[in-house]
């Protein structure tokens, strides 16, 4: 009898990193774009707290950091300490604002990635339990 579940829903803030022509002015030039992803706010909620989704780096500076092996609190940390290594950045404002932001948050964005991981596992056992059980019949 196969059951279908849900897969889980992301409720911990995340990001995802893209490569890409993001300077109008040098159009060759190419950066790693990391963007977060805020599940739990609205984007009227983001902009009351003067959070920005948004961050790009040199690719010199880039260490194509994943989420596989990064929460999005260490991103942050991350990207500030990229960007404080610049002797001027315009960006060292608004990513100090998200670092404070997720480090204010962090002890709950554990739980939630904690939660999710164990949903994630009980999805993907079953996934394979109901692929098994069609495979056999």
């Amino acid at each position: 009898m196969m059951n279908n579940i849900e897969k889980p829903e992301v409720k911990h803030v995340t990001f995802y990193r893209n490569e890409g022509n993001y300077n109008w002015l040098k159009q060759s030039e190419v950066s790693a774009q990391y963007v977060f992803r805020f599940p739990h706010l609205t984007s009227e909620e983001v902009k009351e707290k003067g959070l920005t989704y948004s961050f790009l780096v040199d690719l010199d500076k880039d260490y194509d950091f994943s989420p596989e092996s990064y929460t999005a609190y260490e991103l942050a940390d991350e990207l500030r300490n990229i960007y404080d290594s610049y002797w001027i950045h315009s960006g060292k404002g608004e990513i100090k604002r998200v670092f404070d932001y997720l480090e204010s948050i962090e002890e709950d964005q554990e739980k939630l990635r904690h939660q999710y991981e164990i949903e994630y596992a009980k999805y993907k056992i079953q996934f394979w339990e109901n692929k098994l059980e069609k495979l056999t019949k």
